[in-house]
């Protein structure tokens, strides 16, 4: 039996972010009607207090088990709604704040016989108990220190007991914490995304500087003091499993002035104190954290002041907008167009031209090819080697020995290329020398898990997707005094709709798009980088397995099955076949 862990500090409320596809993760997909930009309060400590919700009539224990479980997403007075389900005696025990487990939709509540028996009641002389047991499937839990979904696949029973109270049956056994279905937790809780920096390019300036986004999710049970919710969550720091691989300009010891609320004129200050001294750069990049932020709450302009004077002095009202550049980078320049490799020779994804130089004639051996996201690299894996360098018609090899190598992947803004071999993660790097060289990466947190048979980094160079022993698995990658080591590891989507997963690459910073073996539903499907939201495409004209996908912001979905290479615009169009397919060709995107 799984329950619930955990420390409750918040609790959050809203208005829609939304209209988005929820994947249960061991259920298929489901539809999540609109949701609305988010809003947040703290909770009042202490014992329940009055409310002026209906009281609760009686109805049959099944149902009753499922509304209880439905109004654990409200946690407005220490869950005043999910308490109406519970005996006096159950109430007065339940610890609320205990943890946040969120478990699937097509959970069965399954009921026993019947078996009353005469049992001291808090206000009657008898009462009628009945078992029932709750079964399903534990997709993860909210960690309810910084608001992450931690996912965490297992079973899930829950033995109930009910028992009549006033005539009314009543639950007199809660589990500690709460217990979400996904559904009902898509309908309270909204994703927001907190903005921090890539360490290797925000130490470089404000010209450089890569944001990494930390995905967190908010309650929509009561509407104020959001901003000001998410200005602290962002003064506390990345979430724990991001911590080592990215950085802040928000000073330790910052603190805000007032609430963060907007004026008359719709102008949302943030007033904060604490920050010491800061050079001009890095003021800017700090506005740029807090402002991008609070952009999934508002899309007004934004005051944010140092003890009541701007902090930016070029700007005194700022916008998503002002900081476009900060984000610019994470997309591939349009001018290129990625690679397709089909019997030994790199071809160009646009039109099938062979590239220029060795890569690009027959004989060359080529398995896999990867382009810089910049343009000014190429790397393609042949038996046993890595050719890779900034010209196609010079490229230096690399030998690399353990087995295959996958299919190579770029980091971003940097000269350097990650790709596997066996159980070993290289990355090969251009010396000042111009040489290249393989260095090892720590991937012990992968390689415990299985085989890597596919590998890619993320659009920020801050993360790293892989396909492990048949799961979608995510990390981050921590830099430490020059060794380069995967952390923070954690599966995703185990047993998505019955299939394993086959292929995957980015769509953005925060999404992955995967190929699936063997499944159910849709062969591809769209995951957020935490595993919990998913669109599933149209599954027509697919068939499994899925063995390579290729995507990239604002480029058409390319994937290859075992009949030869399909391309969509968005997850609700039909494939259409790619203009030269087939079934052995390898596409990527730069990147």
């Amino acid at each position: 039996m799984t329950g619930a862990q955990g420390t409750s500090t918040l609790a959050f409320a809203g208005r829609a972010l939304a209209s988005v596809l929820v994947c249960l993760v061991l259920a298929g997909c489901a539809t999540i009607p609109n949701e609305t930009p988010v809003q947040a309060v703290p909770n009042a400590p202490g014992a329940p207090t009055q409310t002026t919700l209906p009281k609760l009539g009686d109805m049959d224990p099944v149902s009753l088990i499922r509304g209880y479980l439905d109004d654990n997403t409200k946690p407005r007075e220490l869950h005043a709604a999910a308490r109406r389900y519970l005996s006096e005696p159950a109430n007065s025990a339940w610890r609320d704040e205990a943890g946040f487990v969120i478990i699937n939709d097509d959970f069965t509540v399954l009921q026993n016989e019947p078996s009353p028996r005469a049992t001291p009641g808090p206000s009657t002389q008898s009462a009628v108990t009945k078992s029932l047991l709750v079964r399903g499937k534990k997709l993860g839990r909210l960690d309810l220190g910084d608001h992450t979904f931690v996912p965490e696949a297992d079973d899930f029973e829950w033995p109930v007991t009910v028992r009549k109270q006033d005539g009314m049956w009543r639950i007199d056994n809660p589990l500690p914490g709460v217990v979400v279905p996904r559904g009902a937790f898509g309908h309270s809780y909204h994703a927001i995304q907190l903005f921090f920096f890539d360490p290797a390019t925000v130490d470089a300036g404000q010209t450089r500087a890569r944001l990494v986004p930390d995905r967190r999710y908010l309650s929509g049970d009561e509407p104020s003091g959001v901003p000001a919710s998410i200005v602290e969550m962002l003064m506390h720091g990345p979430s724990a499993g991001l911590a080592d691989a990215v950085r802040t300009k928000i000073p330790a010891g910052t603190r805000l002035l007032r609430n963060v609320v907007p004026g008359p004129d719709n102008v949302l200050t943030v007033n904060l104190a604490g920050l010491g001294e800061l050079s001009k750069e890095d003021r800017r990049l700090l506005a740029a954290q807090i402002v991008l932020s609070l952009e999934s709450v508002t899309k007004e302009r934004i005051k944010v002041l140092n003890q009541d004077r701007p902090l930016t002095n070029d700007i005194a009202e700022l916008r998503p907008a002002d900081f476009a550049d900060l984000s610019a980078a994470k997309q591939p320049s349009q001018g290129l167009q990625g690679y397709i490799t089909v019997g030994g020779t790199v071809r160009s994804l646009k039109d099938n031209a062979p590239l220029a130089g060795p890569p690009g004639k027959p004989g060359f051996g080529a398995l896999t090819a990867a382009q810089a996201p910049e343009g000014a690299g190429i790397a393609v894996t042949t038996v046993g080697s890595l050719r890779v360098g900034t010209n196609p018609i010079d490229l230096q090899t690399v030998p690399l020995a353990g087995g295959p190598l996958t299919l190579p992947s770029w980091r971003h803004g940097a000269a350097e290329v990650w790709t596997v071999a066996g159980s070993t993660v290289y990355r090969v790097l251009a010396g000042p020398d111009g040489k290249w060289a393989a260095k090892p990466v720590d991937a012990t947190e992968f390689t415990s898990l299985g085989k890597i048979t596919q590998l890619r980094l993320s659009r920020d160079g801050v993360r790293v997707a892989a396909i492990v022993g048949g799961f979608v698995v995510v990390g981050n990658i921590v830099v430490t005094q020059g060794s380069v080591r995967i952390a923070g590891v954690r599966k995703l989507a185990a047993g998505l709709t019955g299939g394993k997963a086959k292929a995957v690459d980015w769509r953005n910073p925060d999404e992955l798009v995967v190929g699936l073996e063997a499944t159910t539903g849709s062969p591809v499907v769209q995951l957020s980088m935490d595993g919990l939201d998913c669109v599933e495409f149209q599954k027509a004209d697919l068939t499994v397995p899925i063995q390579w996908v290729a995507s990239s912001p604002d480029r058409d979905y390319v994937v290859v099955d075992s009949s030869g290479m399909w391309q969509t615009k968005d997850a609700k169009q039909p494939w259409r076949p790619f203009p030269f397919s087939d079934r052995a060709a390898v596409p990527a995107y730069p990147g």
